[in-house]
């Protein structure tokens, strides 16, 4: 009954979610224009998501994920929504399922699984598509814990098998799991109280007692696991560009803001107000009475929970989950422009919640309170938190709602005033758009997004040597391939507005080095606007790019069409000639 609940609550709660439709943050790149992803579930499919580094990660379980999707619903949003929420139910459901199996508290299990299910910190990984990567990790993390506990309690080969075999499929879906041994070592100590000489006076298990090097060694295969999976994702970073954030900020920015990201989730969980799609990194701003106030609370905490191990073992345990699961996104190797995001949070406020929950009841029962009293409060909770988590969804509807919201509780935001640009470009509202894209330059000269921003909205309005100088600063600055690319592709035609067939051939050809996959979508995507409509402007372009593709009898053909539709363009034959020319 109590899972049922659980999955009924969460469906009912994101129900609004399924009328979303996608965000152009990452939402393109995973599924709207990514063409292997529309094509479904395919051979191709397969290789690609196994081999692939797009995105600036390794989850090939995460892509296929989204080709089914695809394969079930196309370019829908609302199945491909429908699935997350899904996935976040079944999460509810099961985290509630091992809690209440691992300690034998049914009510306070309930009662962790049911405010994570309907806190809005949750809301990022739920509404987000591009976050099912989130969702689907954290429900093979869970049944790998699950799977753990069955080897706890009656050890075999072939269950450390199914926990070897569980892991490696949720790093598959997102490395953020590679804490998963350190996760398995902390439960260890409670709640199955397993580890000899540490285990809490006057509590009988049925888990046989381990010597502490013992239950290290035996993480072992998983740690390797781990390293090879951190090897692997900063490597995917680094070709995706994502690590550049490193050089970007210092050291000690990076640790100033990893301690006070602590200490800001902690208060988002209590108080979960003025949540942001992204929060930018204040480290070099931040005072240090309020860096000392931040360290001196960790380590309160840290202390307190250390010296109540023994009668509350539950505080020492949720706090080293937190800590130690918010480890690879805390920013010490900083990846990205954020100081942290609420996606982060997704598994590792699991061990708050234990703690202030097993807390609170006992609390409670030390002071003999009635049950009435408690399940007002637990209501009272829950509804004010679900609450704040329809309004908080309602935010992610659209670009212009989430970068809007974003823009006005926080400060210094380049990306948020790129991407509320970019929505109010699509809206046909270039005017509003270009102060949005030129406060993001003045925020961060070295966007290189803001800049070809703008050079793609004057090229638009043929403003073309504006958009050649801001263009060429975009293709110059540090970026991802698909950015990259972007960058040199609008440079090549504003080139082939001016007619200058050198130079134009000279960028073309370095749009195809830089990524030979788009160029290809990108003649792809004339020959099929030519299926569906031919015109003289579609064989024109499509004419100019199978000449730089070196495909030069399909391009005099195109060019032949051209002509045939636009004898007009017989003018523009010798820059074609130079174009498709050896």
């Amino acid at each position: 009954m109590g899972m049922t609940t659980l999955v009924v609550v969460s469906i009912v709660l994101y129900a609004p979610t399924f009328r979303h439709g996608f965000v152009h943050w990452d939402d393109d790149t995973y599924v709207r224009e990514n063409v292997i992803v529309r094509n479904g579930l395919t051979w191709q499919g397969l290789r690609w998501a196994v081999t692939t580094t797009e995105a600036s990660n390794w989850h090939p379980l995460t892509w296929l994920s989204h080709q089914l999707d695809c394969q079930l619903f196309g370019l829908n949003p609302m199945g491909h929504h429908a699935i997350s929420v899904l996935l976040h139910s079944l999460n509810a459901a099961l985290l509630f399922y091992l809690l209440q199996v691992a300690t034998g508290k049914i009510v306070r299990s309930w009662l962790v699984a049911a405010v994570w299910t309907v806190h809005p910190l949750a809301v990022e990984s739920v509404s987000w598509i591009s976050e099912r990567k989130n969702v689907l990790s954290m429900l093979l993390v869970l049944l790998a814990l699950g799977a753990y506990g069955r080897y706890v309690h009656r050890p075999s080969f072939r269950r450390y098998t199914q926990v070897i075999l569980l892991f490696v499929l949720a790093l598959a879906a997102k490395p953020v799991a590679v804490m998963f041994p350190v996760m398995l070592l902390i439960a260890d100590f409670w709640p199955f109280n397993r580890i000899g000489g540490w285990g809490q006076p006057g509590v009988s298990t049925e888990n046989a007692a381990v010597p502490l090097s013992q239950a290290v060694r035996e993480k072992l295969p998983l740690l390797v696991l781990s390293a090879a999976s951190g090897i692997v994702t900063i490597a995917a970073q680094r070709a995706g560009g994502s690590l550049g954030s490193i050089d970007q900020y210092p050291v000690r920015v990076r640790v100033v803001n990893a301690i006070w990201a602590y200490v800001s989730y902690l208060g988002k969980l209590i108080w979960p107000a003025n949540l942001a799609a992204l929060y930018p990194i204040r480290g070099s701003s931040l005072s240090t009475v309020r860096l000392v106030l931040a360290m001196l609370l960790l380590l309160a905490i840290t202390g307190t929970a250390w010296g109540l191990r023994r009668s509350k073992p539950y505080l020492i345990t949720g706090w080293l989950w937190y800590l130690a699961t918010l480890l690879p996104m805390i920013g010490i190797i900083q990846v990205g422009p954020q100081a942290m995001a609420d996606r982060y949070t997704y598994l590792p406020v699991i061990g708050l919640l234990v703690a202030l929950t097993w807390l609170g009841s006992d609390m409670a029962d030390l002071f003999r309170l009635n049950p009435t009293p408690r399940w007002v409060a637990a209501s009272t909770i829950l509804c004010g938190l679900a609450a704040l988590t329809c309004i908080q969804q309602d935010l992610w509807q659209d670009d212009f709602h989430l970068w809007s919201h974003t823009l006005a509780i926080t400060t210094n935001n380049y990306i948020a005033e790129r991407n509320l640009g970019a929505e109010l470009i699509d809206r046909g509202k270039p005017d509003e758009a270009l102060p949005h894209f030129e406060r993001a330059i003045l925020l961060n000269p070295r966007d290189g997004a803001a800049h070809l921003d703008i050079g793609a909205t004057m090229l638009s309005r043929g403003q073309v040597d504006v958009a050649i100088h801001e263009l060429t600063i975009a293709a110059q600055l540090p970026a991802d391939r698909t950015q990259k690319f972007s960058a040199y592709e609008n440079l090549a035609v504003a080139y082939v507005k001016l007619g200058n067939a050198t130079q134009a051939r000279e960028v073309f050809h370095r749009a195809a080095e830089i990524d030979p996959d788009s160029f290809r979508h990108l003649i792809g995507g004339y020959e099929r606007r030519i299926q569906q409509a031919p015109s003289p402007n579609a064989y024109f372009w499509l004419a100019i790019l199978q000449g730089q593709a070196g495909q030069r009898s399909e391009a005099q053909a195109s060019w032949a069409k051209a002509l045939a539709l636009k004898p007009e363009y017989s003018s523009w034959q010798r820059f074609f000639d130079v174009m498709s020319g050896p």
